[in-house]
């Protein structure tokens, strides 16, 4: 399209949607909307379907808003108004750098199954109003009516209303008015913050009350895991970004404030020093073991895990632990009762065991008579025997004098963690060393054994349960991508789950997004090809067929160069390759045709003007110079041939009349 065709230019209206506005170019200069958009367009010609043309209202990187700035003689500003890139500005610095998260954000707040609609609006103003698209918005608060739908995909029940519904509209219809206005901000920048990390920092503070200070757990807006996040995010030490429309919205909802006295809020200074502050949070060591049998009571060597302990006991967390070098009993400080205990219970079991060892019980006895597993006591009995806490009638049993000088390598092979089951870890000697239940019990139980697990790198995959939700989250997050046509890619995914990259490939779903990629681009494959294929037989059947057609005019018709098409579409370069031979041979034949027709014509002419009839006078009639060059002898045989013909008929008309006259 020429910007010169667009003669009426008109005026954005308040609240108009992109598409809206284009819609109404379109109709007052006779055109159609798509004409205007190739104009534009920007990324991906294979973008280019109907069938995608509203994603302009969200989607920026689909059209170059300079040239429709030319083209329809309408501000940068305006045009920015038009779409939801006005929301996305007053989240992150640079929209176009931020461009995934951008998209994954207005996605999930905006309703894809069904086209809203006011009918007054429509037919009063002829316009499509950017706010009727968000999921949460089902009223015109300008005509107090409800929003008409055109469903598509599904079947939307009507609902009736009623006033809570109405002021909890209200509510989120006013915060969106303020996200959609290019004026205003959610925050200032604070300090070297960026915007996003401004406004994390921001979110911080109203979900702990306005507090002058940063303290963790006073914060009940949202969930720790959630706080942690954001102020690993804020100090800068973590890349996973959490900050969203929706977070916004939660926590205004929690703090009771309008996103207008949100936005003139201001987070003092101390709160943001107090954050970046990280407080020394480790207590001195427990002083003595509480194991009785330990000879390690007098004396302080414990060995500091700096690591959470995992799993969790009863909800309480442990942000690292001490263990005892004497008993490997492990101590963590109680952040409730204020001092040490131990935090396995194994003082207790191990108590319990040697007490009923004493009474003359068998490890398979102890196993039925506290219902423990049959293999984690028999560990307790290796352990009994290691530290010389069993009787000694039945020491000898349990114990090993012949220790291997390797044996922390030879537990190190089997490659296990320490909290690997018992009954693991044996399976795995015994087939490796052929040792049996006592004497890998023993084993296990040598300090040095104790010490290689303890420091050990954890490699345990995460807790099932987070693993299942996080893989389910995911699923939804790559199907509704696919459904919106957005490309995927890992740094997508990870944005829509607010993790990382590294945790889609610690939980397995790297390879899920992987395959739904090359799906998906199978898919975007094959619908490319059928618009090729549609565009080249819309060619084929327009182009005039006494002409040749070069297979570059093809490739330049389809936007695709030749090594393209072979690598990705190996079937359609033949069905086009032969189409092409198809209508060359008819423009072959047509030329044919009426180059016989020019050499009979330039044969009669000569004939008539009684001239010598060649094969150079008939060249020259068809404006060859030189005939009998290489170049030309197709055309000098068909000259040969033809003027052989015409003599042919000469001849026989010649005898005919001879024939036909009467003899005098």
């Amino acid at each position: 399209m020429e910007n010169q065709l667009l003669t009426v230019r008109p005026t954005p209206k308040l609240g108009e949607s992109l598409t809206s506005f284009l819609n109404r170019a379109a109709k007052l200069n006779g055109c159609n909307e798509m004409d205007i958009w190739r104009s534009i367009h920007a990324g991906s010609i294979h973008m280019l379907r109907s069938q995608l043309f509203y994603r302009l209202d969200y989607d920026f990187c689909l059209i170059d808003p300079k040239q429709l700035s030319m083209l329809l003689d309408v501000t940068l500003d305006s045009i920015k108004k038009l779409t939801f890139f006005t929301v996305c500005s007053k989240f992150f610095d640079d929209p176009y750098k931020d461009y995934d998260r951008a998209m994954v954000m207005i996605q999930m707040a905006l309703d894809k199954r069904s086209r809203k609609f006011c009918p007054i609006c429509i037919e009063h103003e002829d316009v499509y109003k950017l706010t009727w698209l968000l999921k949460e918005v089902d009223y015109c608060f300008t005509h107090n009516i409800r929003l008409e739908s055109n469903t598509n995909l599904a079947d939307i029940s009507e609902v009736t209303s009623d006033t809570n519904d109405l002021n909890k509209q209200e509510v989120i219809y006013r915060r969106w008015n303020f996200l959609l206005k290019s004026d205003k901000v959610l925050t200032k920048r604070y300090g070297r913050l960026n915007m996003e990390r401004s406004l994390a920092l921001k979110l911080l503070f109203v979900a702990q009350n306005q507090a002058s200070v940063y303290v963790r757990k006073d914060i009940v807006g949202f969930s720790k895991n959630l706080v942690k996040s954001l102020v690993s995010f804020v100090r800068g030490t973590s890349s996973v970004k959490k900050v969203t429309q929706s977070l916004l919205f939660e926590v205004l909802n929690y703090a009771n404030m309008t996103i207008e006295e949100f936005s003139n809020l201001e987070v003092p200074k101390s709160y943001l020093t107090s954050i970046f502050t990280i407080k020394e949070k480790k207590n001195n060591p427990p002083s003595t073991c509480l194991a009785p049998w330990c000879y390690n009571q007098e004396h302080q060597r414990m060995i500091l895990i700096d690591d959470r302990v995992e799993p969790r006991k009863k909800g309480i967390r442990y942000p690292y632990y001490y263990v005892c070098k004497g008993c490997f009993m492990r101590y963590a400080y109680h952040p409730e009762i204020n001092q040490w205990q131990e935090i396995d219970g194994k003082i207790e079991l191990v108590s319990a065991i040697k007490k009923l060892v004493e009474a003359g019980m068998t490890r398979s006895e102890v196993s039925r008579e506290l219902k423990i597993n049959y293999f984690q006591i028999s560990e307790i009995f290796g352990y009994l025997a290691y530290h010389h806490l069993l009787p000694k009638s039945i020491h000898a049993t349990y114990a090993y004098s012949n220790i291997p000088e390797n044996l922390v390598s030879l537990f190190e092979a089997i490659q296990c963690e320490l909290y690997t089951y018992p009954e693991t870890k044996y399976k795995k000697t015994r087939n490796r060393y052929g040792w049996n239940l006592k004497m890998y019990s023993y084993f296990y139980a040598h300090s040095d054994v104790q010490l290689y697990f303890i420091h050990k790198p954890s490699e345990l995959k995460k807790p099932l349960k987070k693993h299942n939700d996080l893989c389910i989250q995911a699923e939804r997050s790559i199907n509704d991508m696919v459904l919106s046509d957005i490309r995927l890619s890992l740094n997508q995914v990870a944005s829509s789950l607010d993790c990382s990259e590294s945790t889609l490939h610690s939980y397995g779903i790297a390879s899920v997004v992987q395959e739904a990629k090359s799906k998906q681009s199978s898919k975007r494959l094959h619908d490319e090809e059928k618009e090729l294929r549609k565009t080249f037989d819309t060619l084929i059947s327009r182009h005039d067929c006494k002409e040749v057609l070069s297979m570059r005019a093809v490739y330049n018709c389809l936007g695709r160069n030749r090594d393209y098409v072979v690598e990705n579409y190996p079937g359609f370069i033949n069905y086009m390759t032969a189409s092409v031979k198809e209508v060359n041979n008819k423009a072959e034949v047509h030329r044919l045709k009426q180059l016989v027709r020019r050499i009979k014509e330039a044969i009669q002419q000569l004939s008539e003007k009684q001239r010598d009839i060649s094969v150079t006078a008939v060249a020259k009639c068809l404006g060859i110079k030189y005939i009998h060059v290489k170049g030309y002898r197709p055309v000098k045989e068909k000259i040969k041939q033809e003027i052989e013909d015409y003599k042919n008929i000469l001849v026989g008309q010649s005898h005919w009349v001879n024939v036909s006259e009467p003899r005098s």
